[in-house]
């Protein structure tokens, strides 16, 4: 009984870390798309042409941040 109460505080100190990175990492993405609105949107002067481009890869840069620093961890454990 004792190793099954190890195992789940084990994985509640990992669900905790997790959770603490994903966070991190979200906020961070969530910048880098408010900072990148921000530049494009604030001046004025809108490019609809090449907005929806701008925009797709602006949201897979600041999603892979995410997903970048989780795969790390997860083969690191």
């Amino acid at each position: 009984m004792m190793a099954v109460a190890s195992d789940l505080r084990w994985f509640a100190i990992k669900r905790t870390h997790m959770k603490k990175i994903v966070l991190t990492y979200g906020i961070i993405g969530g910048i880098i798309v408010s900072a990148m609105m921000w530049l494009t949107l604030g001046s004025g002067n809108h490019d609809f042409d090449n907005g929806m481009w701008i925009g797709y890869t602006t949201m897979v840069i600041a999603l892979s941040t995410i997903f970048s620093r989780s795969r790390v961890i997860a083969t690191n454990t």
